[in-house]
């Protein structure tokens, strides 16, 4: 059967590919990231494929986006503002120079200003595309394991487009790599499993200067691939859906960090959201109410 020209396997809607975008054209269009290949996006499927199936269609479009706005959007409103709330009854504690002075707190932040630093001058921006989009296909091929799936297929490269094929696919699939700081948990688990071989006097310090510099990694590509690219992973599954629930998943992590680190602890978050969570409550109601007898 004689098969139509390749079309692109870009979003038909995105802007031309600029230097070292992954998302190229690829020589296949049944090769797409994490895409199984029975449910490729129309405009990538061969024109002799059997029919995928309608996915969620426009009724499922529309229930994710009530959902996103009726309860995701709330939550992450809570949380984020609970955090802040909680952070600003400890300004008294940060305002103590030892307090920042501390192996962990002053190690992971000169692992973050050292990747600022890269970041803004661009230093080694090729490789460090490819180290991202690298770990971007990993963590959907482990994400595809953890959900029993299967990988049929799998490049890495960021001049002609990087995929994963696989019998299967989900809101975890395909959105993992956005809240999963994967190359800081390798780093994490590396150095922990050398020290742990052999311990060496400087551990600490080489820990959490890594651990600073690819959570920093971690957030400026994950924020660089939704803003520089349409991205399937997202519009598959409802952009404003999806983005909520990056956000809401990342601001999880960073809580978790600042548990970790001290600077709130459990107590003090959770008073700090069941506070807040009343105050969204009543401000909620209050508005119902108004608009309803208006």
């Amino acid at each position: 059967m004689i098969r139509p020209p390749h079309r692109s396997n870009l979003h038909p809607n995105a802007k031309p590919p600029e230097f070292g975008d992954w998302r190229a054209d690829l020589p296949r269009p049944e090769e797409a990231e994490h895409y199984p290949p029975h449910a490729l996006p129309e405009h990538m499927r061969r024109y002799d494929d059997e029919e995928p199936s309608a996915g969620p269609g426009l009724f499922g479009k529309i229930l994710r986006f009530l959902a996103a706005i009726s309860i995701l959007l709330p939550i992450n409103g809570v949380i984020i503002y609970a955090l802040v709330h909680c952070l600003g009854h400890s300004s008294a504690d940060m305002e103590n120079v030892r307090f920042w002075l501390r192996t962990p707190i002053w190690f992971s932040l000169l692992g973050i200003l050292s990747f600022t630093v890269i970041a803004l001058l661009g230093i080694r921006r090729r490789t460090c595309l490819y180290i991202y989009v690298l770990g971007h296909e990993l963590t959907h091929a482990i994400a595809i394991l953890m959900c029993l799936g299967k990988i049929k297929g799998m490049r890495i490269s960021t001049t002609e487009g990087s995929y994963v094929l696989t019998n299967k696919t989900n809101l975890f699939i395909a959105l993992s790599p956005y809240f999963i700081p994967f190359w800081m948990l390798v780093w994490m688990a590396l150095i922990w499993s050398m020290n742990r071989l052999s311990p060496f006097d400087t551990y600490l310090e080489w820990f959490y200067a890594g651990f600073g510099f690819w959570w920093a990694f971690h957030l400026f590509w994950t924020a660089f691939s939704i803003m520089q690219e349409r991205q399937p992973d997202l519009f598959d599954n409802g952009l404003l859906f999806s983005l909520l629930i990056i956000v809401l998943l990342n601001f999880i992590l960073l809580i978790g960090i600042l548990m970790f680190f001290g600077l709130i602890t459990p107590t003090e978050y959770l008073h700090s959201l069941q506070e807040c969570s009343i105050q969204a409550y009543h401000t909620a109601r209050a508005l119902i109410l108004k608009w309803a007898c208006a």
